[in-house]
């Protein structure tokens, strides 16, 4: 028996913010084609709408172009087959998701050109009532929030501390191995864990919710320092401060360094466990401070009797 295919999540923001730097024409075209691939599939079972030629002049000029396309249509089930990009999936029900999304972004999107010829894209999925609000440019919000994050920020000292945290008393290793009491630990982890859960309801909201959400978060709190603090199944925690504009592998190497052995990891946040990537992503939705979780890759549970984790 086959298992089902698990595809990506789906990121419409990577894809506007990369073709966003080229011009919003280049978007307007991509979206709108994207939107006409996705909406012929979902109105027919019809395989020829599953299957793209990617040697077509207009998909290449208005899609293939793009690596960022590309690999949001693979995100969505489109599978790479020598000369075409065939729809694989059973389920249509990210198509719908996403097409709703990109329904939206399309209707803020400023038009290129007027064409009597040729119908005006406003919502092609069947299921979904037409949005005709045009209060946010997508856009715009983009440029501001690469703009406040292009932001200089000054250089932060590591000051890297082990913890142990007691049954019957709470005392931290400085990195010098001297006890430092730590004050209110209890009362952090619960800040940090209502800090992921608000930032992981962000990401079941609409694209623009989403967009505009970040944008104010950014304005109103523009933190320098984030300091994390990973904590391990035999109850030591490493902590580190760090820049927001560093990236989560820096925070992986940072972790690394201090293992006492040498295998491939994870850290994630709670209670909605959610995995914190080692890449390019920057530190900022981690500030001011948050709590993560260590645990071994490859196996189903991490627990203390598989440690020494830290090298003391």
């Amino acid at each position: 028996m086959n298992k089902p295919l698990v595809l990506p999540e789906p990121n419409l923001d990577e894809l506007v913010e990369a073709l966003n730097s080229s011009t919003s024409s280049g978007l307007k075209l991509c979206i709108e084609t994207i939107i006409t691939i996705l909406s012929n599939i979902l109105k027919s079972d019809d395989q020829k709408y599953r299957k793209i030629n990617k040697s077509n002049p207009n998909f290449h000029n208005k899609v293939g172009q793009h690596p960022q396309a590309l690999q949001y249509l693979a995100n969505l089930g489109f599978q790479d087959s020598s000369q075409f990009l065939i729809f694989r999936s059973e389920s249509k029900s990210v198509l719908n998701t996403e097409l709703s999304k990109l329904n939206l972004l399309n209707e803020s999107l400023p038009s290129i050109h007027f064409d009597p010829y040729k119908a005006a894209i406003t919502s092609n999925n069947y299921e979904t009532p037409k949005i005709t609000t045009r209060e946010n440019d997508p856009i715009a919000i983009s440029n501001e929030i690469n703009k406040l994050k292009q932001l200089d920020c000054p250089q932060v000292d590591r000051n890297p501390q082990i913890m142990r945290i007691d049954k019957n008393s709470t005392q931290a290793y400085t990195k010098d191995l001297e006890f430092a009491p730590i004050e209110n630990d209890d009362e952090r982890a619960q800040l940090a864990n209502i800090q992921s859960v608000m930032r992981q309801r962000e990401e079941f909201s609409t694209f623009r919710s989403k967009r505009k959400t970040e944008l104010s978060k950014i304005q109103s709190n523009l933190p320098q320092k984030a300091t994390i603090k990973v904590r391990f199944p035999d109850q030591f925690v490493l902590q580190g401060d760090f820049s927001v504009k560093e990236k989560t592998s820096d925070l992986y190497s940072f972790v690394r360094e201090r293992l006492a052995q040498k295998r491939e990891f994870y850290l994630y946040e709670i209670p909605l466990k959610k995995a914190i990537k080692d890449g390019q992503h920057d530190l900022r939705p981690l500030a001011p401070a948050s709590i993560l979780y260590f645990a071994w890759t490859g196996i189903e549970e991490t627990t203390e009797a598989n440690g020494p984790f830290l090298s003391l």
